[in-house]
């Protein structure tokens, strides 16, 4: 399988993605599977997010 194609939140293409997962949207990719004959469409998400705290912030500095 090959990438051929990466689409960022917003484009015209990633509309209805973006309207079915909003901001956990992150990209859209386009894959091609020459050996099958077919094309996929893989998206990207969020599954979580946390806060760091204040104390690990200043450990990553």
């Amino acid at each position: 399988m090959e990438t051929r194609l990466t689409l960022r939140p917003g484009t015209p293409v990633t509309r209805k993605l973006l309207a079915r997962y909003g901001e956990r949207l992150v990209c859209v990719y386009d894959l091609y599977d020459e050996a099958h004959g077919r094309r996929l469409e893989s998206v990207e998400l969020v599954s979580s997010c946390v806060e760091l705290s204040c104390v690990f912030r200043s450990q990553m500095r």
